[in-house]
């Protein structure tokens, strides 16, 4: 699956946005990063005006997905089997950019809040049903990928809310999956997101021991 971005568009002058600075005879624009909460990245765009398009802060109204609050550990909807682990996670930008569990079947866990050691972090769950409870405690939006491959060697891909689908400040959202022991990557998706601290590893193994989850 083709890494996903957001919809984009191009700074103006004064607003705090890269700006394009004409280099040697006029034939090649460069546009400056500034450094700061968008986290914009170099580019270049030669004969003519600027035409790489930087990250928005937000994708427009009509990419976003709402929710309302829900408890993680809700009763499956009705015909669903239940899930084995319930995991709780923050999608955050506040402080620090991360991919952050909070709880397993209702069991706090912690992790030390430094994205850059998430590495030797890895989240990991017993094998079975798994609902992913995700809650965007940042101020920009997010969503969720899940990468992995099965026994037989087929490749496990999935994105949430979906590729072109994204999680506003404060939404929750949810996504169950079926996984079997093995190593896995969980990320933001949104461009350079992943790169600036959402990214966690997650392996699932019979040697995590949870609780049963309390669903209700």
């Amino acid at each position: 699956m083709a890494n996903n971005t957001e919809p984009r568009k191009m700074g103006k002058k004064g607003n705090g946005l890269p700006m394009a600075r004409r280099d040697g005879a006029g034939r090649c624009w460069k546009l400056v990063c500034l450094q700061g909460l968008w986290g914009l990245v170099i580019a270049a765009a030669c004969n003519g005006a600027p035409e790489e398009p930087v990250q928005e802060v937000n994708a427009p109204s009509d990419f976003m997905v709402t929710s309302t609050p829900f408890d993680p550990l809700h009763a499956p909807r009705e015909g669903s089997a239940p899930p084995e682990v319930v995991v709780e996670i923050d999608l955050e930008n506040r402080y620090d950019f991360d991919l952050l569990p909070r709880r397993v079947n209702g069991a706090l866990v912690r992790f030390n809040g430094d994205h850059k050691d998430n590495g030797e972090e890895p989240l990991k769950l017993p094998p079975g049903k798994v609902r992913f409870v995700l809650t965007n405690t940042g101020t920009i939006s997010h969503n969720f990928r899940l990468m992995g491959r099965t026994p037989e060697g087929v490749t496990f891909d999935v994105t949430t809310p979906a590729v072109d689908r994204f999680m506003g400040a404060g939404v929750m959202w949810e996504m169950e999956a079926r996984l079997w022991e093995g190593e896995y990557l969980m990320i933001c998706n949104v461009t350079n997101h992943d790169a600036r601290g959402m990214s966690r590893p997650l392996i699932v193994t019979r040697e995590a021991s949870y609780p049963a989850p309390p669903l209700r």
